[in-house]
């Protein structure tokens, strides 16, 4: 019997102490949503552009333009649209094309009612954006050390 107890209390102490080191495993880990920056940055485009506005952004899961600037963005992040059945090729076509300032630009930003584009780093190193053209055609409606967004609404 005491055997048995020993046992019993080597099984229990193990699964205590298992859950024990997940708990400091998982309350040590801290995941950020959104850096310090991307919070200045909401800040400043709920400041300077309409809540009705819609975004030309990059498509990472978490932009602080939709997450806490509470804008609307053409497209988001693909693999929440393409389970749902939603061909995300065209929108990306287009945003490729938005971005690098492509001659069919304007026409494809008035197609998707887009009234701002911000050029971040996501942009920068998935896509091709003309930053020199927009900054020569476009005021600058927010900045911040990898983000701008252009008031394209002409």
């Amino acid at each position: 019997m005491p055997a048995m107890r020993f046992l019993l209390l080597v099984v229990v102490g193990t699964m205590t102490l298992g859950g024990l080191l997940d708990q400091i495993h998982v309350q040590r880990d801290d995941y950020t949503w959104l850096t310090a920056e991307e919070i200045t940055l909401a800040e400043q485009v709920r400041a300077a552009t309409p809540a009705d506005a819609v975004f030309a952004t990059g498509l990472q899961s978490s932009h602080p333009v939709s997450m806490l600037g509470g804008r609307l963005v053409v497209m988001s992040y693909r693999g929440w649209l393409w389970p749902r059945g939603i061909d995300t090729a065209p929108t990306e076509r287009d945003l490729r094309r938005i971005f690098a300032l492509d001659p069919a630009a304007p026409a494809l930003i008035a197609a998707h009612n887009i009234s701002f584009v911000v050029i971040d780093t996501w942009v920068r190193e998935n896509f091709t954006p003309n930053e020199a053209g927009y900054r020569a055609r476009y005021p600058v409606v927010a900045e911040t050390e990898h983000y701008v967004v252009f008031d394209v609404r002409g």
